[in-house]
């Protein structure tokens, strides 16, 4: 056994193996990697699940890896825990690593913990899955020169990558990583298990299983090149794993604790891997959770062979290993200019679990309209300083809702009227989907890692900046059909201009027109009375997947858009939802919104973006549904009307319910203007007396194509002149509920004509 006093250095490793009797070969399923002997240190390192030193000889290292943008709220939380007081055993103040996207980013607080020692890594300039050589090419190059020309971290010191949703480019990743002068890559990810893997270089390959594909392959080199595996903790109290620390929601403050302390234990107790928490500091806006991990850290702190260092740090003590009694004296962990002595620390106790609301946070008016898209071709070198940035780092949450008791719109007081009370508690946190969240375990937390106009997180209240009381309610309406002389009567019956919302402007509304058999004049004329044009998809049956699947899309979009708005939604053939394939197409053709998803949740969500991926089940087609994240793509799910089952129209007494997509398409169904304006009426008020979420009423090109329904006709207008009868009501397109619910402004009357 070796002693822990044992002073070993790198040239000793081989003598000191051979003399103990353990084997060279230490890997894991590479072929042929035989430490000290075909790999040496400090350039090549076996996998392995035991380092040669020993579990005792060896210090545990401990690392926090934080994801995505550094900005005024997560800035908060890292100078709350990343204190100057709190030191390692060796007088040094604890250090992190931060891999920065771009969007949002305040470079000068990334400047700011350079010079603090902290590591600065990248997380990619676009935050999308970045699953080829020419994408990873363009982002880790770009981000890498954003973070050297705004924050002033020299080349040589950004040395570490993770991809965005953990998606990596398989060989590609380590080989064009390792040509841009990148050390080490922190994606691949390996599930919970007896023992974790050390950190290794790939000289030998990709030995583990392939969690999230591609990975790198076991057979082809890229020599000098570490890869720190992503290992997933486990939840104590259900058994469940979380590839990050955010993936799992303890229950409170003490179960947090427990969760924290119980998974570092794993790797203290066994072969003393380094233990990685990867995670994004929303995390923290769960107050209880901000405690239970400063807590945590204390108790590190007192713990002995422990050090909390950034992976560059412990990168380089894997390419010199000291043993634990000279870890004092290692230069790489040293901190030049500090001299105030370590202070003593008393272990911290444990107090009651109390519940904390999360703050609601402030809005910014005046920014971006809700369909302005970062671009995602041609540089990826965005401005830093000005409106964006400097609203974001001085951005402040505070509760600011709970005086708007009583509050009325101003176009509703012109008019004399109240508007009715949400339904929602005073004192619940605004953002209440916790599964809008995709591989790497990200939530989506409003104005900490999601700000509007850009980006919303999915909730069942309406976004912060309406007030508790005096939401108005939208109704869209969406309509998939051609645009011809068949359509084009009843088109215009309905957009005729004589229907006016409360500010004066007709109502309006979106028709999502395919690629063919429309009559451009009538087009036209039906832009000219404010109707909005948006793209219909083909079908994409059969063989089309993949790179044929992108295709497709992108030529539906490309035929369409001369006759559309340069900034059309998109709505997949018969309402199919798309896969992750087309959201992806939508994003690289900066389309603003999709429409396809028919939600098989049975809440009333508000339309949302997929920065943190889709927040709602596909009632369609559930496993294709899309699991990517693609940000400021906003999806305006398509709500089922829920259709009580009472011999087959609306007589009263039916105590069972089915759901549909689209009105003509209910059980039931029939052509009356009664049983259709009942049916629209009793759905709008789920939403109207509910949460206020917009109704959108979807309709097929039947509606309008076939004179057998002109009775149902008749009921949607009868409908849509009693819901204008209510001065809280405004009947718009999607364009334009989207625009006023990523706006900030609460009054309608605003809204442009």
């Amino acid at each position: 056994m070796i002693s822990r006093d044992s002073a070993l250095t790198t040239p000793m490793l081989c003598v000191v193996l051979l003399a103990v009797g353990l084997p060279l070969t230490i890997a894991y399923g590479a072929s042929g990697c035989q430490q000290e002997q075909n790999c040496r240190l400090p350039d090549c390192f076996c996998p392995t699940f035991e380092h040669p030193l020993g579990s005792n000889n060896v210090p545990q290292m401990v690392y926090f890896g934080f994801d995505d943008a550094v900005q005024a709220q997560v800035s908060g939380y890292y100078d709350e825990l990343f204190t100057s007081d709190r030191r390692n055993q060796n007088g040094c103040p604890i250090t992190m690593t931060l891999y920065v996207s771009h969007q949002y980013t305040n470079y000068d607080k990334v400047a700011e913990y350079y010079k603090r020692g902290m590591e600065i890594g990248v997380h990619s300039v676009t935050h999308t899955d970045i699953d080829t050589a020419a994408k990873l090419q363009e982002e880790a190059n770009q981000q890498k020169q954003n973070i050297v020309n705004n924050a002033g971290v020299p080349a040589s010191q950004v040395a570490g990558w993770r991809s965005p949703n953990l998606k990596t480019a398989g060989d590609d990743q380590p080989r064009i990583l390792g040509e841009l002068d990148y050390l080490y890559d922190i994606s691949l990810t390996y599930s919970r298990d007896a023992n974790v893997p050390w950190p290794f270089t790939l000289d030998y390959g990709y030995p583990y299983p392939c969690m999230i594909s591609p990975c790198p392959s076991g057979t082809n080199p890229h020599k000098g090149f570490w890869e720190v595996m992503v290992h997933s903790l486990q939840n104590p109290r259900t058994g469940f794993p979380c590839g990050y620390v955010d993936g799992c929601r303890p229950e409170g403050e003490s179960d947090a604790e427990e969760y924290l302390w119980s998974n570092f234990l794993h790797s203290y107790e066994t072969n003393r891997a380094p233990f990685g928490l990867n995670m994004h500091a929303a995390w923290f806006a769960t107050p209880e959770y901000m405690t239970a991990m400063g807590k945590f850290i204390d108790r590190l702190l007192t713990t002995p062979d422990v050090y909390i260092v950034n992976v560059r740090q412990m990168l380089e003590w894997m390419k010199n290993p000291v043993p634990v009694s000279e870890i004092k004296n290692f230069a790489p962990w040293g901190c030049p200019g500090v001299t105030t002595p370590r202070p003593t620390r008393k272990p911290t106790t444990r107090r009651p679990t109390t519940t904390t609301s999360i703050p609601k946070p402030t809005t910014t008016a005046g920014r971006r309209p809700y369909w302005y898209r970062q671009p995602t071709k041609g540089s990826l070198t965005y401005p830093v300083k000005g409106v964006e940035n400097t609203q974001d780092t001085n951005r402040t949450p505070v509760d600011n809702r709970g005086s708007d008791s009583g509050r009325v719109l101003p176009w509703v007081r012109e008019h004399g009227w109240r508007a009715a009370t949400s339904t929602r508690s005073p004192a619940s946190s605004w953002n209440s989907n916790v599964n809008q969240q995709n591989n790497d375990g990200a939530q989506c937390v409003q104005d900490v890692n999601c700000h509007l106009p850009d980006c919303l997180c999915r909730s069942v209240t309406p976004p912060p900046h309406l007030s508790t009381t005096g939401t108005p309610q939208i109704i869209y309406l969406a309509i998939g059909t051609e645009v011809d002389g068949n359509s084009y009567a009843s088109l215009l019956q309905l957009f005729s201009g004589d229907r006016k919302n409360p500010n004066g402007c007709p109502i309006s509304g979106t028709i999502f027109v395919p690629s063919d058999g429309n009559y451009p004049p009538y087009i036209q004329a039906l832009k000219s009375n404010g109707v909005h044009v948006a793209l219909r998809g083909g079908s994409y049956e059969g063989w089309f997947y993949g790179d044929a699947m992108r295709r497709r899309v992108a030529q539906v979009i490309h035929s369409i858009k001369p006759d559309a708005s340069s900034k059309a939604g998109w709505r997949g053939y018969a309402n199919l939802a798309p896969n992750d394939d087309v959201f992806r197409t939508l994003t690289e053709q900066n389309i603003p919104y999709d429409s396809s998803i028919v939600s098989g949740n049975s809440d009333l969500p508000w339309p949302y973006t997929l920065d943190f991926g889709l927040g709602d089940q596909c009632a369609e087609r559930p496993s294709t549904c899309p699991k990517g994240r693609y940000p400021g793509l906003w999806e305006v799910p398509v709500t089922p009307l829920v259709v009580p089952r009472s011999a087959g129209h609306y007589s009263g007494g039916g105590v069972s319910s089915s759901t549909c997509a689209f009105p003509d398409t209910c059980p039931g169904t029939i052509n009356s203007e009664s049983f259709m304006k009942e049916l629209l009426n009793r759905n709008f008020m789920r939403h109207y007396n509910g949460n206020r979420a917009p109704f959108g009423i979807n309709l097929q090109d039947s509606w309008f194509m076939n004179t057998d329904n002109q009775a149902s006709l008749r009921g949607l207008f009868a409908f849509l002149d009693d819901a204008l009868a209510k001065h809280d009501v405004a009947v718009l397109s999607i364009e334009q509920m989207l625009d006023w619910v990523a706006s900030g402004d609460n009054n309608i009357m605003n809204l442009k004509c």
